[in-house]
């Protein structure tokens, strides 16, 4: 996708009804080349960023304020419900112990969400994540890894774990 062309996007985006104008704002996707399914309904406070590629199915929804950033490939399948707030993002670092930040070279990880998902309020998906068809991400989850079909997939509890040295 052309980041510029998001850039301008954005600004007509916040414009435009939240939950109206659906047709506009899928053509608008398109012209940035993203791919976009028909009766895909996107809320105008909904952030796309990034250069990457980006696949919409069918029927899908995206919910308030979510946010999605794709510097490599992020698909998202048909019917799929994205509530508000949610994150789905497909860059990180290599941790570099010796460089001057601890957060090193960029990596990019694709991110896929397979069809009649259901992606709960305040999800964040990272780089690797592979949703299961007709799976759930609870409220406030952090998915990374691979998810079977019809899986209930929750939980984020933060622990220090200490580095170490390769």
């Amino acid at each position: 996708m052309s980041s510029f062309k998001l850039y301008l996007v954005h600004f007509i985006f916040i414009l435009l009804p939240e939950t109206r104008c659906f047709a506009l704002k899928r053509v608008l996707l398109r012209f940035c080349g993203a791919k976009i399914g028909r009766n895909v309904r996107i809320n105008s406070s909904a952030v796309f960023s990034g250069s990457g590629t980006l696949e919409i199915g069918d029927n899908t929804w995206i919910g308030p304020k979510c946010f999605i950033y794709t510097s490599s490939n992020i698909k998202i399948g048909s019917d799929v419900n994205m509530a508000p707030c949610c994150v789905v993002l497909n860059g990180s670092h290599v941790i570099d112990f010796d460089g001057p930040s601890i957060a090193g070279d960029g990596i990019t990880e694709d991110v896929v969400i397979a069809d009649g998902c259901w992606i709960c309020t305040g999800s964040t998906l990272l780089g690797s994540s592979v949703i299961g068809r007709k799976s759930i991400v609870a409220a406030c989850s952090c998915t990374k890894g691979e998810y079977p079909d019809y899986s209930l997939i929750k939980g984020l509890v933060a622990k220090a774990i200490p580095l170490k040295r390769k």
